[in-house]
């Protein structure tokens, strides 16, 4: 797959790579399978068109603010 697209994609990257997770970490701890979330980490999939039980997992495991992906604050 290509490198992280967009701003959401930046943020879901860096703060996973910040925390120390793998991949395959974040997805397990999220309830996805791996492809799902690089989907979103690479920018194919917004989070903020997630389903939102699905954006709400990721983001508790990655300890991001919802709102971030909702807002451009």
């Amino acid at each position: 797959m290509k490198e992280p697209i967009g701003r959401e994609a930046e943020i879901i990257r860096n703060r996973r790579i910040e925390l120390g997770l793998s991949q395959m970490e974040v997805a397990v701890s999220a309830g996805l399978v791996l492809q799902q979330y690089q989907r979103f980490e690479y920018g194919y999939q917004k989070l903020s068109n997630a389903n939102m039980i699905t954006a709400l997992r990721i983001c508790a495991v990655l300890q991001l603010d919802p709102y971030q992906f909702v807002t451009d604050i």
